[in-house]
């Protein structure tokens, strides 16, 4: 009898528990549908909840999330509920309210089931955790879209470049437009062959034999249609090349474009040689990050430091420019000095000397025999150093010596050089030696001459003009009045009876001579008090002096002496050189 009393109590138990698990699988069916937006999500939750509590009809519930109220229309609070937080990992964002009409137990008595408060913190944590969830994918979502505008705002930077180009520099915009059109034509891409059509150049395989160009002028293209075609270029440049290709060559053409105020500068006819020093050294602190420009443009630039520093003879472009590079003049300048407004150059036997240097380095050794070969530390005064000096001093008249009398200019010679060595030199360089003579610091130093005609082919000038070693030591007044002296001295060799005799004998009289000045560390071996090389010469390229008929005439001539070179060209009482 009590067995049938209770399967009633059990009946209804069970049923309760299937009316909790029919609630939390419909919620569960609810929260796991990620295309709904979770307010509407909340709201059949709310109306889901009554279903699973033991008095659906009297039952209401409600959401609270991040300061929104999802509720019934006739929501009315009362002292009967159950209230559970909804947290998202450590932070709470809302709650979950469950709540009776009107009292469905007795005063004093709990109106909840313990199953249905657990169920109630389960809805609670399931709702935070979609809730989570869904925060962390959109999250995830907006990031990569970031990542995808980001990348395709990079790879589109290209077009953002040449928009900005074509309204504030329509010079560079057709630049570069026309490097891209010849880019794609080199290519092979035929539709850069039919836009370089529109500009009158019919690119046929063959010309019809017999027929030519037409004697009369092209046609001149509109400034809207060569913008038009600018524009189709990087339309076909779009099509045929990726976004990262067009940008690598903007900034290609950009940064050639950027640097080619050097080329501007140097073959500029009247540009001073320290605006062109300046412009080097400004070159050179933009090509740090290993710019690379085309072979033509550097080709066109090394020339043109090679004519503008050395010589115009094009004789010895071509040989100087197989061997000299744009950097190989970065170091040169800081170690020239000049007049202001200067258009000098370093004369012929600065010119052999640093062309002979960079030969041997880029030469092929395989036998190592230019493996100990050094060039000294060297500082270079331009040849119009010369003019300035004679300007300055009011000189000019001595030019008048080369065109006297032999014997005169032997009379007038020793004259020359003591007016030469009790003038005064401009402040400049003055100034240029004393920094020269800071860089050579206590170490004997030799003063060379460096005169336009000297070391040239044909005129070799061989001991016509004064070299003289100092040693250097002293206060810097001392030394720097000692190196001034060398200088006059030097200067005045011009217009001694020796390089005039053989200017006259080489049909060179009438050229105006300049005289640059070499300033070289002394490279050598102390021995003593005294510091020299262990050997010295001079070679000439070309042998006249065949004293047998094995000797050829193109195999050189070397002549070597012991220690200081000047035995080399002067013979001394009874002492020669080796040949």
């Amino acid at each position: 009898m009590s067995e049938k009393k209770a399967t009633p109590g059990r009946v209804q138990v069970l049923l309760e528990r299937a009316k909790e698990l029919n609630c939390l699988y419909r919620i569960e069916e609810l929260l796991s549908g990620n295309s709904r937006p979770l307010p509407d999500i909340f709201r059949d939750i709310i109306a889901t909840i009554p279903s699973g509590w033991q008095f659906p009809r009297l039952c209401q519930a409600r959401i609270m999330y991040e300061g929104t109220a999802y509720e019934p229309p006739r929501y009315t609070a009362t002292e009967w509920s159950d209230s559970v937080p909804i947290r998202e990992g450590d932070h709470t964002t809302g709650f979950i309210e469950v709540s009776y009409v009107s009292a469905v137990s007795a005063p004093g008595e709990d109106c909840f089931l313990k199953k249905e408060r657990k169920l109630l913190r389960t809805v609670a944590d399931r709702i935070g955790q979609t809730s989570f969830h869904r925060k962390l994918e959109q999250l995830l979502r907006d990031r990569e879209a970031a990542d995808r505008a980001l990348a395709s705002k990079r790879n589109r930077e290209w077009m953002a470049i040449l928009d900005l180009l074509r309204h504030t520099d329509e010079k560079l915009y057709l630049y570069i437009s026309r490097k891209m059109l010849y880019h794609l034509f080199w290519t092979g891409i035929k539709e850069a062959r039919q836009v370089l059509n529109t500009f009158g150049y019919e690119f046929a395989e063959h010309r019809a034999e017999g027929t030519s160009e037409a004697n009369s002028p092209s046609r001149k293209q509109s400034r809207e249609s060569i913008f038009s075609v600018s524009d189709q270029v990087f339309a076909i440049a779009a099509r045929h090349l990726s976004d990262e290709e067009i940008l690598s060559y903007l900034r290609k053409w950009i940064q050639e474009n950027k640097l080619s105020f050097l080329i501007k500068a140097v073959d500029s006819g009247n540009t001073a040689l320290g605006t062109i020093i300046d412009a080097i050294l400004r070159f050179r602190s933009l090509t740090e990050s290993e710019t690379v420009l085309e072979q033509p443009t550097e080709k066109r630039l090394r020339v043109s430091l090679i004519r503008r520093f050395f010589s115009d003879d094009v004789g010895f472009i071509n040989l100087a420019k197989r061997y000299l590079e744009v950097p190989d003049f970065f170091d040169l300048v800081t170690r020239i000095i000049f007049p202001p407004d200067s258009d000098g150059r370093l004369g012929g036997k600065s010119t052999g000397l640093f062309l002979a240097r960079h030969i041997l380095l880029r030469a092929t050794d395989g036998e190592g025999l230019f493996t100990g070969i050094k060039t000294p530390k060297t500082w270079y005064l331009t040849a119009d150093c010369l003019t300035e000096f004679l300007r300055y001093n009011e000189f000019e008249d001595v030019h008048e010596l080369k065109y006297k009398e032999l014997e005169q200019v032997r009379f007038e010679y020793p004259n020359i050089i003591q007016l030469f060595k009790h003038a005064r030199f401009p402040a400049y360089i003055a100034a240029g030696l004393s920094q020269a003579l800071d860089d050579f610091g206590e170490r004997p130093i030799i003063v060379r001459s460096s005169s336009l005609l000297e070391d040239r082919p044909g005129t070799a000038f061989s001991g016509k003009y004064k070299s003289f070693f100092l040693p250097n030591q002293g206060s810097r007044q001392v030394r720097l009045e000692a190196l001034l002296d060398a200088i006059a001295e030097i200067y005045a060799s011009v217009f001694g009876p020796d390089p005039i005799l053989y200017r006259s004998e080489h049909g060179l009289l009438d050229f105006h001579e300049e005289m640059g000045i070499m300033i070289q560390e002394v490279v050598g071996t102390r021995v003593g008090p005294y510091l020299m090389p262990v050997f010295a010469g001079v070679a000439f390229s070309s042998n006249e002096f065949r004293w047998s008929p094995r000797l050829r005439r193109d195999d050189g001539l070397v002549r070597l002496v012991p220690g200081l070179g000047t035995r080399a060209v002067d013979r001394m009482g009874n002492d020669y050189p080796v040949l």
